[in-house]
């Protein structure tokens, strides 16, 4: 009877903790897992170093794109907003949307056409392992959302990436 007990307090306690510790994360890509549906295209490989697995992108030739997609996630159409988390380390300077390293957010409606202005979220440079954040807001009518890592624009330069995570706020 005891044990019963016992249990059932952890139970309980189980049961009433779990909305507070509920995570909202829709990717959390620890790349040392591996690639978790993601792709890599041109000039992106997934390389280790020890114990830490890691994609590395490096500036093609020619003005050229670098890019790692991540999974596609299917919406409702309603406005939302996530926040981006990404651990990375970079030698590349004067990062912009459209150039240098940054994350290109991918958001299309029904049609497959895109929903509002490109946006995205810029990488600065930083020698060791380091943390950018970004607030995502998706607008009303986007059916699908996708990110893409990328080097744009800087041919040798390279941009490797531990970690990204991608978390509802509302």
């Amino acid at each position: 009877m005891k044990h019963m007990t016992c249990r059932a307090y952890v139970a309980l306690l189980a049961l009433v903790l779990a909305p507070l510790l509920a995570d909202d994360a829709v990717w959390d890509s620890n790349f040392s897992r591996g690639l978790r549906g993601w792709q890599l295209g041109y000039s992106c490989t997934l390389r280790r170093e020890g114990a830490t697995m890691f994609v590395r992108l490096v500036g093609p030739p020619r003005d050229g794109v670098a890019e790692c997609r991540s999974p596609l996630l299917e919406l409702d159409g309603k406005e939302q907003e996530y926040e981006l988390t990404c651990t990375y380390r970079t030698d590349i300077e004067d990062s912009h949307l459209h150039g240098g390293a940054w994350f290109i957010l991918y958001k299309k409606d029904a049609d497959d056409k895109m929903v509002g202005d490109w946006t995205g979220v810029i990488l600065k440079p930083s020698a060791e392992w380091g943390v950018a954040t970004g607030k995502i807001v998706i607008p009303a009518g986007t059916k699908t959302f996708q990110a893409g890592i990328r080097v744009q624009g800087r041919e040798g330069r390279v941009l490797d990436v531990k970690s990204v995570t991608l978390r509802r706020v509302r």
